[in-house]
């Protein structure tokens, strides 16, 4: 039985088979898996896609069918190690010769497959000398079987050695190669990792690697393509198949004359929501019962998690989300982040996955992914100083003067000074962060015309690559991805206590718009003219309530205290309104002042503010304010009086509040009129004060 949670398929041998229900479907997978298609040669996918897992699989099909498989001893034929130094005049010539990748590729492939069914190359299955020493040895070392190996050996040819492979290739390769009967498979992975040391610095030469050329990552693996699409020609026995990284297929389909023909060959593999969510079933599925939470539920989540780790609530909007959503919005969209983030929950006894430990894990996982994901990708960038960026980026969501601001002040650090934004030397730091995915931006769905979340991802745009220049869209508004932002929240002080409270950020999820629509909570506290008698007393209260509201309120947008007992709280949400004013009795009531109660009202509509010194907005508008005042004077102490707007509100908010409608009133409440409850100064003195109904909510 196959083990969950296998974040590399490298770990698969070829003593263990993997099995098709361990593989999900989607219209390129099937394409690429279906034996009867012979079209589709190539699987082109991000670092973490599960494209060795797909090669590994199309191996196992091919076993008991009469084919001779390459490499026989292992599931997929891999580098022999990394690529071999090379000297200033071999990486000049390759890069002279447009076709020098395809050509190299095509003699491994074609040579280790005559290797293969001419063990002897000798008498008549002798093949002619080639015209270069070096290729000779090649030819002959029986021990250069598989077209890894060949072509790893190539590499070392001077000139004159491959144009001889050239001539060699095509005077003598290919009519043996086109005789060959028996039908054969080839499988070759892990070109890119072959190659990573030309991208993994930035210098342009190495004392081990010799002089590096970044271009080489990118033209070995498109030059395979060519290479199995150009002998697909000479031998239809011959199957050759391969995974390569869709970086380099992007990178390069523009220049490439004949770009519609091998893209015609590859599966482009790419996983929406729903498919992941499903790889993650089916992981919980494989999962032994001893390290499920719940065994005998019916869903796998609440099997793997435990009820009460169904749906998890975000600390900063108050929004409850379903915990696969939470999952997936914390992965860049690649199985082997779900993988990684399952491993590490699975390793948390069953008894623990309660909401917060299920929380913290995942948000460790993703600070793990991140930082993996920005050491595998910033060989491929510009890239900037971590140190220097990332502290300046204390907000999850960035207007257009903001993210300007901090790509300025990141020059001036980084530069000593700021150039021009059109100048060769500016820094545009959001660029790499924008083809990363790591930064998104809003934007109207073409569907609905709607605010969307758009976040890009290079597996399905085709159009962007890691050498994209000017790729920020046109917008007001850029946002940080949650996988960045779990990282930025240990680098970055203020990032936690600057996060948007309106929207949870995550691709596709729809925005909403500030629309100035407030709840208005005012309170006071029933009993402090006896505490301010004791002036000692008094002093110790003022101190302790302002940090009890501070701390209370830390996710709300407006809150004050003033006169000592008046407590003011702004906020879009009901949730974050609500759970203050709780913290904050229950706290109170649970202080060396007990004798001091809260109460509260509750109003909800648009409210007008003016920035302070600060910039910090200000509430000072509106009828919500007034009209919250005056049923705080109302109130019952340890409750919260509002109108029937605010009821509706906190009702179509999704939350489950314990509202009941006022139908008497007590000593020092509202008055009933025959127009409804009179809540103004005077009996009659406001109209709008006097309102038809009034609800109230213990705390």
């Amino acid at each position: 039985m196959m083990q969950p949670w296998i974040i590399d398929a490298r770990d698969l041998d070829i003593n263990q088979p993997v099995e098709r229900d361990q593989i999900l479907s989607t219209p390129a997978i099937e394409d690429f898996l279906d034996f009867d298609n012979k079209n589709k040669t190539i699987v082109a996918a991000p670092k973490g896609y599960g494209k060795t897992l797909l090669i590994k699989y199309k191996r196992h099909s091919y076993e008991d069918r009469g084919y001779l498989l390459i490499p026989q001893n292992a599931m997929v034929d891999v580098g022999p190690g990394t690529a071999p130094s090379l000297s200033r005049d071999q990486v000049a010539y390759m890069l002279d010769e447009q076709d020098f990748w395809a050509t190299v590729w095509e003699v491994s492939i074609a040579l280790s497959v005559i290797k293969h069914h001419r063990p002897q190359l000798s008498g008549p299955d002798a093949l002619p000398s080639p015209e270069s020493d070096a290729l000779s040895n090649i030819v002959t070392d029986a021990r250069l079987l598989t077209p890894f190996q060949i072509f790893a050996q190539l590499l070392h040819l001077t000139p004159n050695g491959f144009f001889a492979a050239k001539r060699f290739l095509q005077s003598a390769l290919l009519p043996a190669y086109g005789q060959i009967h028996r039908p054969t498979a080839i499988f070759i992975d892990n070109i890119d990792e072959f190659f990573v040391h030309h991208i993994a610095s930035r210098d342009s030469r190495s004392a081990y690697h010799g002089v590096l050329e970044p271009s080489y990552w990118y033209h070995a693996q498109l030059g395979l393509v060519s290479a199995i699409y150009l002998l697909r020609a000479q031998n239809p026995h011959v199957k050759v198949y391969a995974a390569i990284r869709i970086e380099a297929l992007n990178a390069l389909r523009d220049r490439v004359p004949n770009a519609v023909n091998l893209l015609s060959q590859t599966s482009v593999i790419h996983y929406d929501r729903d498919a992941l969510t499903a790889i993650f079933r089916r992981n919980i599925e494989l999962e032994r019962t001893r390290n499920l939470a719940m065994p005998d539920a019916k869903e796998p989540f609440e099997r793997f998690l435990g009820p009460t780790s169904r749906a998890l609530r975000h600390h900063f909007t108050g929004v409850i989300e379903p915990v696969e959503d939470f999952l997936w919005r914390h992965t860049l969209g690649r199985p082997r982040d779900l993988m990684l983030i399952g491993e590490r929950l699975a390793q948390r006894p069953a008894s623990q996955r309660h909401p917060d430990q299920v929380r913290r894990t995942v948000l460790d996982a993703a600070r793990e992914i991140c930082r993996l994901y920005i050491a595998e990708i910033a060989p491929h960038l510009v890239w900037f100083d971590e140190s220097l960026l990332f502290p300046l980026i204390r907000w999850n969501v960035l207007p257009l003067e903001r993210l300007a601001a901090i790509s300025e002040e990141y020059n001036r650090r980084a530069l000593g000074h700021v150039p021009p934004l059109d100048a060769e030397g500016y820094v545009h730091v959001f660029w790499d962060l924008y083809r990363a995915g790591l930064l998104g931006h809003v934007a109207r769905d073409e569907r609905d015309g709607r605010p969307r979340q758009i976040f890009p991802t290079i597996a399905v745009d085709g159009h962007l690559t890691f050498k994209t220049r000017d790729v920020l869209p046109p917008g007001a508004t850029y946002l940080v991805h949650p996988v960045l932002a779990s990282h930025l929240q240990q680098v970055s002080p203020d990032f936690v206590s600057n996060m948007d409270t309106r929207n949870l950020i995550a691709p596709g999820a729809a925005w909403r718009d500030d629309d100035g629509m407030r709840f208005v909570a005012q309170g006071d506290i029933r009993g402090y003219s006896q505490l301010m008698a004791d002036p000692g007393a008094a002093q110790a209260f003022s101190v302790f309530f302002r940090r009890l509201v501070e701390d209370a309120c830390i996710h709300v947008q407006f809150a004050s205290v003033a006169r000592g007992d008046d407590v003011l709280i702004v906020d879009h949400s009901a949730h974050h309104v609500i759970r203050a004013l709780r913290s904050i009795v229950a706290s109170l009531r649970n202080s060396h002042f007990p004798q001091c109660e809260l109460r509260f009202g509750l109003d909800w509509g648009q409210v007008g503010s003016v920035p302070d010194a600060a910039g910090h907005p200000i509430p000072s508008t509106g009828v919500p304010l007034r009209r919250a005042a005056r049923l705080e004077a109302l109130a019952r102490p340890g409750s919260v009086l509002m109108t029937d707007i605010a009821s509706r509100a906190l009702s179509e908010s999704g939350e489950s509040f314990e509202i009941s409608e006022v139908t008497s009133s007590w000593p020092g409440g509202p008055r009933r009129r025959a127009r409804g409850w009179d809540v103004g100064k005077r009996p009659g003195s406001e109209k709008d004060l006097v309102l038809q109904q009034l609800f109230t909510l213990e705390l």
